[in-house]
């Protein structure tokens, strides 16, 4: 059951959605015919992992939810504090903590007794608005870090850098930076290898989010958009390494925008093109959709 999880994830990263699909389907129905609480919470989490990987937050949030409370009703300590902070995070990506609290919902919060579920969800929710009770700085996305994860590296380096692209929408680039820079030394310390190429392509559009966060003078936009164009470079390198077309395909989609953007149809076609053509025509996700759209206007 274990691999099969994996194997998800693999298999959507190597470029093979709809195997990937299947194959995760496959290990949640195993985990629940064995009727093994352990088994299933530890499946659940890694179904979620899958989803959140391939872009399908709702799923991934309820598969986040079903492990939680598995969790607590059975005592699995460690995958309830993982469980948390990766269910805090899709909420994050869904625009779903963009709420204001107010220094009243802070300070129940930060109760010794306080569900830790209200706590992250409180702390994400207050570094993600402009007037919330607590600095806007980078011991927000730290202190969550800190109370819901066990000390381990555990896909830490997804949750930052699916943090910073959370707190760069919200304009809180200062933090973003920061995030970022944990996850590239991250992927070094923990050689979560898998998640390198995502942390460069949101890098990448990080640095288009400061650029359109304020007026810029051409110096600046050039600076910016060379800054971009790095990040995205970078990923489609290290993705065709590895053989991981679809990180290489999000990567190439944010380029291929770019180049758009800057009137640099050839360039944006020439790049893409060779990329989307390993892909079976059939396949449907959001990436090939987007993908097959962008190679048209090009």
């Amino acid at each position: 059951m274990s691999a099969m999880s994996y194997d998800a994830m693999t298999l959507w990263l190597l470029g093979y959605p709809d195997q990937a699909e299947m194959r995760a389907q496959e290990s949640l129905a195993f985990a629940r015919e064995l009727h093994h609480p352990f088994t299933l919470a530890f499946c659940l989490t890694g179904f979620g992992f899958y989803y959140w990987l391939s872009g399908d937050y709702p799923a991934a949030e309820k598969a986040f939810e079903e492990s939680l409370a598995l969790c607590r009703e059975h005592g699995f300590t460690w995958f309830e504090r993982n469980s948390l902070r990766f269910w805090v995070v899709v909420m994050a990506l869904q625009g779903k903590l963009e709420t204001e609290i107010s220094p009243q919902q802070i300070t129940v919060a930060a109760r010794a007794d306080a569900d830790p579920l209200y706590l992250s969800r409180a702390f994400i929710s207050a570094a993600l608005t402009k007037s919330s009770g607590i600095p806007n700085n980078s011991a927000v996305a730290q202190n969550f870090m800190m109370d819901t994860a066990s000390g381990d590296d555990f896909s830490q380096t997804f949750v930052c850098s699916a943090l910073a692209e959370c707190f760069g929408r919200a304009g809180k680039f200062d933090v973003a930076t920061i995030l970022l820079e944990e996850a590239v030394g991250l992927v070094q310390r923990s050689e979560e290898r898998y998640a390198e190429s995502t942390v460069h392509r949101i890098r990448g559009e990080v640095a288009l989010m400061r650029l359109g966060a304020h007026s810029s003078t051409s110096t600046e936009t050039h600076a910016g958009e060379s800054e971009a164009e790095r990040s995205f470079l970078t990923p489609i390198e290290i993705a065709n390494r590895q053989k991981a077309r679809m990180a290489q395909l999000q990567a190439a989609i944010c380029l291929g925008s770019l180049y758009k953007y800057q009137g640099k149809l050839s360039d944006a076609r020439k790049m893409l093109t060779p990329i989307l053509a390993c892909f079976t025509p059939g396949s449907q996700t959001t990436e090939l959709k987007e993908a097959r759209a962008l190679l048209t206007e090009l």
